[in-house]
């Protein structure tokens, strides 16, 4: 193998870079856990927060684990896509989403069903609000 990129070659590279990224974001959500656990062990932490926190530890654990649909479900769509925009992150992740979204110009529920892209973007996306 000489090195050049190949059609078979850059995809494989793109998936391993992504899967790198998830890995490295796992671990990442891991060592937050074991951090928000260590406040817990403050006597200045209110008691009245803890079983949020807990909650929320465990929330990131279950991300850690691989489970993070299962960590994000009940948070609403509009809180995960404004905590993306705080942190500097773009809200979309792939093309058809962001698509999507430059299309229609408008904010998109998640988890409601495929919007359909319009041939020569004449007619209006579905699963919308505006």
């Amino acid at each position: 193998m000489t090195g050049d990129p190949t059609p078979q070659t850059v995809p494989l590279a793109l998936l391993s870079r992504a899967l790198d990224e998830i890995y490295a974001l796992r671990q990442l959500v891991a060592y937050e856990a074991d951090i928000r656990v260590a406040d817990l062990g403050y006597a200045t932490y209110p008691k009245s927060r803890r079983k949020v926190a807990l909650a929320r530890i465990e929330a990131l654990r279950q991300a850690a684990r691989g489970q993070a649909q299962e960590a994000v479900a009940g948070t609403s769509y509009l809180s995960l896509r404004h905590a993306m925009r705080e942190a500097g992150a773009s809200a979309v992740l792939t093309w058809h989403a962001w698509q999507r979204e430059r299309l229609c110009g408008r904010r998109l529920i998640a988890n409601v069903g495929p919007c359909v892209l319009p041939l020569a973007h004449a007619e209006p996306c579905e699963t919308t609000v505006g």
